[in-house]
């Protein structure tokens, strides 16, 4: 378990890229102490982007077909290939039966924003003014520099699974630009062109209790001579998107980890005083984290 890649998620150029947290002091006292990353609840994101982890508007043109005359030449192609139109040739059933699902993906993409625990970074071999401004305060910023090589060492002893990866960004009016909704990762990894700048990477834990319920169940082996041993699993039961919209969406994921390994670098903002950036070394050096500390020189004055 631990840090994994997933064919849904775009790495970044190398392992090896910056990636930039942008912080609040509170916020990294809370990493520091915690020895921990906050991943907030998708859906309570979604309420400052009420688009996080749904489907764009292309994604809802099968809602316009009241018959196969309806339908776009590529996706009737499809349709033929069904299973449905092989046993009756009954094209119209084959077109209800996709309705039916591209339906069932949109609930869902509503429905599980509360499995999703996200971890935003900035992908940039430099520092950004802009995420300076937007994601700290001026003068009591912080930032902290890792990578996806670092995010492998750093996350190695937790149990639980952590994906990472690009988020891509489109116009979400566009009639051509639909989200593949075979795997549900795909619609928390894409946002509206308006937030381009962010130059977002991702990283993702998925909580599965609030997707499925889980039973317990036997399982039983045989070794080369015969004997029967038995030990304990679960099998898992997806749950209806009724179910989870009574679940209570967690505020946040703890994802430990160890900090000598998450970071490379740490930096104070360019225009933090020199008694805040005493206090951010000094806070580095009690918790006994080991990565250099510079103050951002984006704020100093060009040579005459």
């Amino acid at each position: 378990m631990a840090f994994k890649h997933h064919s849904s998620f775009t790495p970044p150029p190398s392992e090896e890229s910056k990636l930039w947290r942008y912080m609040s002091l509170p916020k990294f006292l809370s990493l520091i102490q915690q020895n921990s990353l906050f991943m907030g609840n998708l859906e309570r994101m979604a309420q400052e982007d009420k688009f996080e982890g749904v489907l764009p508007s292309a994604n809802f043109v099968h809602r316009k077909w009241k018959s196969v005359d309806d339908v776009p030449l590529p996706i009737l192609n499809k349709l033929k290939m069904n299973v449905i139109y092989h046993e009756t040739g009954n094209l119209q059933a084959c077109l209800e039966n996709h309705k039916e699902i591209q339906e069932l993906r949109i609930r869902q993409a509503y429905a599980h924003r509360k499995s999703y625990f996200i971890n935003c970074w900035h992908l940039n071999e430099y520092e950004s003014l802009a995420m300076w401004d937007i994601y700290s305060r001026k003068d009591e910023g912080i930032a902290i520099i890792s990578s996806e090589s670092n995010f492998i060492n750093a996350f190695s002893a937790i149990n639980s699974d952590i994906y990472g990866g690009i988020v891509k960004y489109a116009n979400y009016d566009c009639p051509s630009f639909t989200i593949d909704v075979n795997n549900g990762f795909n619609s928390i990894l894409h946002k509206r062109a308006s937030y381009e700048y962010e130059r977002e990477y991702r990283l993702v834990f998925w909580d599965t209790e609030v997707t499925h319920t889980y039973i317990p169940t036997q399982i039983i082996e045989f070794n080369s001579n015969g004997e029967r041993s038995i030990s304990l699993g679960r099998a898992s039961i997806g749950r209806s998107e009724e179910d989870i919209k009574n679940v209570e969406p967690k505020v946040s994921f703890n994802a430990k980890c160890d900090l000598n390994k998450l970071i490379n670098e740490i930096y104070v903002s360019p225009s933090a005083p020199s008694w805040f950036f005493d206090i951010v070394s000094n806070i580095v050096e009690k918790y006994n984290v080991n990565v250099p500390v510079y103050h951002s020189k984006l704020a100093n004055d060009p040579l005459r």
